[in-house]
């Protein structure tokens, strides 16, 4: 079609997405130094690309056998309703029509509500992870991040963050069980969670609290009672309630400020946690959820588009976090209090979750 011809074609179906990018570009330098400007044209240039348009389309997908089944029944369904001999349950047909309808509606809808929610939790985590928990880090020692004693601090809430996450898979772990002389079948995952509390009991006498016994023990029990929480969690409890942990991850530290009850800097410990042990199963939750629907040959495709609205999803919320941080003179506890109510209304929206996936 010659050279000509390839820029136009070129230009008709990426003119636009580069104009919003380059208008992006520019407003970063002319008008707000924000990461948040950028990743939403970048987001604009991907939300015009095949893969999202299949995605938001439900194209692609790998029916599944409960879909499947949803199907199969539906045209039985259609079949019975159009069968005049069946006329008395034609109010009970149509009542099973419209709830197939709206089930494969959502089998339909699943990878793009998938993707969507998956960006969510990126928000949550990743504002709270390079951001918060730094600058909250800085204000306990009264120095930059860059110094010995921050940079110890960090390291602890980071560990907190993540023995969250590990109690929490340690807890819905299911493996094969081995039979052990006097115990009889134990399952695998025994060890595991015996491990983990051990663990909780060495990070606590030799990093948290060091030399106190006491604490340990605690700490070791508090471990114990939250993995048989974590037992009676659905995975749709996971996604439908992570929202809400990050809420009290920043609400209540923000809560504790200046109490002399429980100091906020052990309070932080708690907050993070918590937070870990949601975001972890959830995270499981939607990203097979999401993965599981496609064909095999589209999911690298697939994959990459999912992945690129999850990084631009990291950039608005960390450039938002920083907007706020920035407004706020003194920033704390204030930045707490505001960002705890941005993550209680991304909390509402997870527990709206379970009405948006089918099963």
């Amino acid at each position: 079609q010659g050279l000509w011809g390839t820029i136009f074609s070129f230009l008709r179906n990426w003119g636009l997405s580069l104009a919003v990018v380059a208008l992006a570009f520019a407003g970063y330098f002319l008008l707000w130094k924000s990461a948040i400007l950028i990743a939403a044209g970048l987001l604009f240039a991907v939300s015009r690309t095949e893969g999202f348009n299949m995605i938001w389309a439900g194209l692609g997908r790998e029916i599944g056998a409960r879909e499947a089944a949803a199907q199969r029944r539906l045209a039985e369904t259609e079949a019975a309703l159009k069968d005049g001999g069946q006329k008395e349950r034609h109010p009970e047909l149509l009542q099973e029509n419209a709830r197939l309808g709206k089930e494969l509606s959502l089998w339909k809808k699943n990878p793009r509500h998938a993707m969507l929610y998956l960006a969510l939790s990126a928000m949550l985590l990743y504002p709270l992870q390079y951001f918060l928990v730094p600058r909250f880090t800085e204000a306990m020692t009264g120095l930059p991040m860059q110094s010995p004693e921050s940079t110890l601090l960090y390291g602890r809430y980071l560990g907190a963050l993540f023995f969250g996450n590990l109690i929490a898979n340690a807890a819905t772990a299911r493996l094969p069980a081995v039979r052990l002389k006097f115990l009889g079948r134990v399952p695998l995952e025994r060890f595991i969670q015996l491990g983990v509390l051990v663990l909780a009991g060495v990070w606590s006498a030799t990093s948290l609290f060091p030399g106190n016994a006491l604490a340990a023990a605690l700490l070791i029990l508090g471990a114990g009672a939250l993995m048989t929480f974590s037992k009676k969690l659905s995975n749709r409890a996971w996604v439908q309630f992570v929202g809400l942990a990050f809420a009290a991850a920043a609400f209540l530290p923000y809560l504790f400020w200046g109490s002399s009850i429980v100091p906020v800097a052990t309070m932080l410990y708690v907050s993070l946690l918590l937070a870990g042990m949601f975001f972890g199963p959830s995270m499981v939750s939607l990203v097979t959820g999401f993965q599981s629907s496609f064909d095999k040959k589209l999911l690298g495709k697939m994959i990459g588009v999912q992945g690129s609205l999850f990084n631009g999803a990291i950039s608005i919320g960390i450039g938002g976090a920083v907007a706020v941080y920035g407004a706020l003179n003194p920033a704390f506890p204030a930045f707490l209090g505001v960002l705890g109510a941005i993550y209680a209304g991304i909390g509402l929206l997870f527990l709206l979750a379970p009405r948006l996936f089918p099963g």
